[in-house]
C-alpha cells in the first residue's frame, strides 16, 4: 500500500511540475504577445515551428554602441543553483544537470549582487532541444542556445547590455563567430539580433512535430549530414 501510494505521488508529482513549467513559459509567451497573438501562436506552435539560424562575424563586430548596465559574468556552479531556479521557474535541477552534462555551458550575468540574466551556449556538438536535433558547429564557433531574463529584470535594457559585453567578451576569448536562434514570432530576439547587433540570418528550419513523416524542412545554408546532425554549409 505504502509503495502504491508513493508511486502515485511521484506520478501527481511530476504532472504537477510540468503543468507548472508550460504555464511559466506561457507567462514569458503572453509578456511578449498579449492575448490576442498568444492564442493564435498557440494554435500554430501545436503544428508548425519555424526557427531562424542567426549568424555574427565576431571578426568584423563592433559594439553598436555602449551598454547602458554594467554586467558582471560568471560561469555557472552547483552554488547558483538556488539562483537559476529562481530566475527561471520553468527550469529544474534535472533539466539543469542534463544540460551540462551534454557539454552545455551556463553563464550568469550580475549587476551588484543580483542576477539579471543567463546564457547557455556550446562549442561543440549541441543538441538543440526545441527541434530535438543536434547542431554541429565549425571550429570556432560558438551557439547561443537560450538566453533569459527575469520578469522583473526585462524592459531596462539589460538583455541589449549583456549581449554586447558577452560578445566583447568572445571574442577576446578567441572566438571567431556566434550562432543564435529565433522563432518567427519572437520579435524581441529577432529585433536585438539581426537590427542592433547586425546578425545575419543565414537559415531557418520548419519542424512539425506531429507530422508523421517530413518532420523538418531546411532552408537556406542548412542541411542535415549522413548522421542526422544539422549543420551550416557556408559560414
Amino acid at each position: 500500500m505504502v509503495r502504491g501510494a508513493s508511486s502515485k505521488l511521484d506520478v501527481f508529482g511530476c504532472v504537477r511540475e510540468s503543468i507548472s513549467k508550460a504555464c511559466s513559459r506561457m507567462r514569458d509567451v503572453h509578456f511578449l504577445l498579449g492575448t490576442p497573438k498568444l492564442a493564435k501562436q498557440t494554435c500554430r506552435w501545436a503544428f508548425v515551428r519555424e526557427f531562424g539560424f542567426l549568424y555574427l562575424d565576431l571578426d568584423n563586430f563592433s559594439p553598436p554602441a555602449p551598454p547602458r548596465h554594467e554586467i558582471r559574468f560568471s560561469e555557472y556552479t552547483d552554488k547558483q543553483l538556488a539562483h537559476l531556479l529562481q530566475m527561471n521557474p520553468a527550469l529544474n535541477e534535472e533539466e539543469i544537470n542534463g544540460r551540462m552534462n551534454s557539454g552545455k555551458k551556463c553563464i550568469l550575468g550580475w549587476i551588484g549582487n543580483e542576477p539579471v540574466i543567463y546564457r547557455w551556449h556550446c562549442d561543440s556538438v549541441t543538441h538543440l532541444d526545441f527541434l530535438n536535433l543536434s547542431f554541429i558547429p565549425k571550429p570556432g564557433q560558438i551557439c547561443i542556445t537560450e538566453t533569459y531574463v527575469p520578469m522583473k529584470n526585462r524592459k531596462q535594457g539589460i538583455n541589449e547590455s549583456a549581449a554586447i559585453l558577452n560578445l566583447m567578451r568572445l571574442k577576446k576569448l578567441g572566438y571567431k563567430s556566434v550562432l543564435g536562434f529565433a522563432a518567427t514570432w519572437h520579435y524581441p530576439t529577432r529585433h536585438l539580433l539581426v537590427d542592433i547587433l547586425g546578425y545575419v540570418e543565414v537559415g531557418s528550419v520548419v519542424f512539425r512535430p506531429m507530422a508523421p513523416f517530413g518532420r523538418y524542412k531546411l532552408k537556406g545554408s542548412l542541411s542535415l549530414d549522413p548522421d542526422g546532425h544539422l549543420r551550416l554549409t557556408d559560414y
